[in-house]
């Protein structure tokens, strides 16, 4: 599978950050941005692309967008 090279609106939002409600399991990528939130978190915004490791199949899966969030808490 090939991975869209980001634009400079969107980042690769890397599986330690990032979940999906459909596949609460399984390891998240995803296309999109990270914007700060008032205390200092940072929260995903404007995920365009998904995929989850399909370890299985042992290959990438291309999911729906809707229900990925990638979060990020402030540095203590």
């Amino acid at each position: 599978m090939t991975i869209a090279k980001p634009s400079p609106r969107h980042e690769l939002l890397q599986p330690g950050y990032c979940s999906s409600s459909r596949f609460p399991d399984d390891a998240v990528f995803a296309l999109g941005r990270m914007v700060v939130q008032p205390d200092g978190s940072y929260r995903s915004d404007n995920v365009v692309k998904a995929w989850r490791v399909d370890i299985k199949h042992e290959r990438l899966a291309a999911i729906p967008v809707d229900g990925v969030l990638c979060a990020l808490d402030p540095a203590d």
